[in-house]
């Protein structure tokens, strides 16, 4: 394992995820005594730090987010700025996203999927509370986290945005998760947020994107016109009951949404109540049947860590600039544990009752113990969804990108469990690239003028690929690596309108 290396008064230990904002790092804070605190630093990429505009609102959103303390919230600890590099630390989870979850082709049953929304919703009347209010805006599978004991919290509320900001600083973010009032560059309240519940809850139950689309205008389109069908016309197991609540949730017009977050965590309640309630333990071991949750380490962290850190040395800890930090982190400085959050309690009695026709596995503990005895024995994890997941983009009011290729989507700050108790999977995958008539690929920061024919073996991620076709134009595309298989993407510059990649898995 390489050498922890310092930043500010971190010692990074581990390179987890970079992304088209932020690069995630493992991270220890030591204190007196042989303290030592285990924490993610999610660091801010340097070229965003030349942008005024986006420093400011970076700064003034996260100090709003350390203030949160919640059990459905991941907790900021800092906001800081060494040698130029800003920085968020926050609390380590052990779990998955539930974009993990759905990608790995999980059916989550309707009382589980129920749950997490509602727990979410939870989150989401805390933040809503603040005086202004805070809205997430971001709010995407990618941004919340199931613990192996199947609590659900939610990330990167330090992007998030005080309600009424104008769409010109609303944050980047995946065209299938923006409301359309964020899409026309209209001010965010509340409201916004829970059309994005009714999204992840819609994908949920129907176990597929909602707003997915080739074509990101065609994408935008549907979101701020189109009209969503009700999850039981998706899936034949989507309870009809629930189809009011979702499609409520997903109206286009705020007006008739849900005007809180309160009002549809009771609607849910009432429905999950009168289906004998929830047990959490039961999602964990669900969670915990899709394997670990944190890509394994690789030959290529340590050229990761000093690529990222622009001065990464012990005197970074003299020239270290806090900005803004939570109680728990100062109590942790002063070398004494921090409690832990409290724990996420609900309102659902706490014992499961099974019901004939119900799709179970969250409902009963036994059955998802089946599942995930199932899953680890069939040597691998479950095969990836028929669609893609939405690719990430920036709103129409965001500056352009460059003629660079994008770095993937950033992972939120996800941790496996210890590698003892729990199987290791094959964390990786091959990617083949075919550009027709020719073209130059990218693919992270590597170029290829001629991709190889036998591919090029990835973690099994989401990834960004850009094409640059023979007339110089640039198309970029996100895609999904899974482990142990084949994605093959087929660019075609042949035709008059490059619409993207023409992607298969096997």
């Amino acid at each position: 394992m390489a050498e922890p290396i310092r930043f500010g008064k971190y010692l990074l230990t581990r390179a987890l995820a970079q992304g088209g904002m932020a690069t995630v790092h493992l991270a220890i804070l030591p204190g007196v005594e042989g303290f030592q605190k285990e924490l993610v630093v999610k660091q801010i990429l340097p070229e965003l730090a030349k942008d005024e505009r986006f420093v400011e609102m970076f700064v003034s959103e996260a100090k709003n987010a350390v203030a949160l303390q919640h059990g459905n919230i991941v907790p900021v600890y800092e906001l800081g700025i060494v040698d130029g590099v800003y920085f968020i630390a926050m609390e380590r989870v052990h779990g998955r996203t539930l974009a993990d979850v759905l990608d790995a082709g999980v059916a989550i049953p309707p009382e589980a999927s129920v749950h997490v929304a509602i727990e979410v919703l939870r989150a989401l009347v805390h933040a809503h509370g603040r005086t202004p209010p805070l809205v997430h805006r971001d709010l995407s599978g990618r941004n919340v986290m199931i613990t192996w004991e199947g609590e659900v919290k939610v990330l990167d509320f330090g992007i998030s945005g005080r309600a009424g900001a104008s769409g010109r600083d609303a944050p980047m973010g995946s065209v299938g998760y923006l409301a359309p009032e964020q899409i026309r560059g209209e001010p965010a309240d509340p409201r916004t947020d829970l059309f994005a519940v009714g999204i992840l809850l819609h994908e949920m139950l129907t176990g597929e994107p909602l707003f997915w689309r080739k074509d990101t205008a065609e994408a935008r389109k549907e979101v701020i016109e189109g009209t969503s069908r009700a999850p039981s016309s998706v899936r034949a197991e989507s309870p009809p009951e629930l189809d009011r609540a979702v499609l409520r949730a997903l109206e286009r017009d705020p007006a008739k949404r849900p005007q809180t977050a309160e009002e549809m965590i009771g609607e849910l309640r009432r429905w999950l109540a009168a289906r004998g309630g929830f047990d959490p333990a039961a999602l964990g071991k669900l969670v915990a049947a899709t394997g670990p949750g944190e890509t394994e380490e690789t030959e290529e962290t340590e050229e990761t860590l000093g690529r990222t850190i622009p001065l990464a040395d012990p005197a970074a800890a003299a020239r270290q600039v806090t900005i803004a930090t939570s109680v728990v982190l100062a109590d942790a400085q002063a070398g004494s544990y921090p409690k832990p959050p409290a724990a996420t309690v609900t309102s659902s009695p706490p014992s499961p009752t099974p019901r004939s026709g119900a799709v179970a596995i969250g409902a009963a503990a036994g059955l998802a113990v089946l599942l995930a005895a199932w899953v680890l024995g069939s040597g691998g994890p479950p095969a990836p969804p028929k669609t893609a997941r939405p690719a990430t983009s920036e709103p129409d009011t965001t500056a352009p990108e460059p003629e660079t290729a994008a770095p993937a989507t950033a992972a939120p700050a996800t941790a496996a469990a210890d590698a003892g108790t729990r199987p290791v999977l094959a964390l990786k995958g091959r990617l083949f690239v075919l550009v027709l008539p020719s073209g130059e690929v990218t693919v992270g920061e590597r170029t290829y003028s001629r991709f190889p024919a036998d591919g090029i073996e990835l973690p099994a991620a989401r990834t960004q690929i850009a094409v640059r076709g023979p007339g110089g134009e640039i198309k970029r595309e996100s895609v999904r690596i899974y482990a142990g298989r084949s994605t093959q993407c087929t660019f075609d510059f042949t035709d008059e309108v490059v619409q993207g990649a023409q992607c298969r898995y096997e």
